[in-house]
């Protein structure tokens, strides 16, 4: 059985239920970062409760070590968009853009909700979060988009910065030296290993500047990352 032939047979779970049409769909879709593990994970756990079909992929775009995963934002929660919506909606991925209108509408989504939340510690620190839910997970997604990510960087440093997302929940902005990038490691071996495994983004420290990509600084192994917790820095 296919997931949208699942949720059509649960009457009680209509909540849940995709946009039937693409009109309706397109101005919900919206990125959410992941790991390649979890987003394997994810699809395994789903084939094996019969509620996916073999082949039925997540649509996403794989960035450096994270994956933007592209999904439906249903309000209360979020279903990731798989080749089934696709045929469903009768388009083409080759023709959908799914980058650029996603962050569109996540841009949309940080203008008409005003819970991102831009906050300074020191000269040396800043976060990104949201208020007053702390646990929105579209915040690291600002970080994969340049142009979006630009308009909260300008306003901590105008010089190359180094940043850091290990979950969905946050976004940790650096001045770059030796003291920052132990901080960002205890952050990092922190935030990572504090949430469920499908809710995590990346062990790395990444330089940037505003206007230009994301580049890999250091990714944490698992074994520093135990280090680290254990207080053998």
């Amino acid at each position: 059985m296919g997931l949208l032939e699942f949720f059509k047979k649960q009457p009680k779970m209509n909540f849940l239920a995709p946009p039937e049409t693409w009109e309706e769909a397109k101005t919900r879709v919206m990125p959410v970062l992941s790991t390649e593990e979890s987003v394997q994970d994810y699809l395994k756990n789903k084939r094996d409760s019969g509620k996916a079909i073999d082949g039925d992929g997540m649509i996403v775009t794989s960035r450096l070590d994270f994956v933007i995963s592209y999904v439906i934002d249903l309000g209360d929660g979020m279903m990731p968009i798989t080749e089934e919506h696709l045929r469903m909606w009768k388009i083409d991925q080759e023709n959908i853009n799914f980058g650029q209108l996603a962050y569109e509408n996540l841009s949309n989504y940080i203008n008409r909700t005003k819970t991102m939340k831009f906050e300074r510690v020191g000269d040396s620190m800043a976060f990104i979060n949201t208020t007053p839910n702390p646990e929105d997970e579209y915040v690291a997604s600002i970080a994969a988009c340049p142009w979006l990510f630009s308009q909260y960087v300008e306003r901590f440093s105008p010089d190359e910065i180094w940043t850091a997302f290990p979950n969905r929940y946050s976004i940790i902005l650096l001045k770059s030296s030796d003291a920052m990038k132990l901080f960002a490691e205890k952050a990092i071996a922190d935030f990572y290993t504090s949430v469920h495994p499908r809710k995590r983004v990346s062990k790395s420290i990444y330089r940037f500047t505003a206007g230009k990509d994301l580049e890999i600084v250091e990714t944490l192994t698992d074994e520093r990352i135990k280090a680290i917790q254990e207080g053998n820095l």
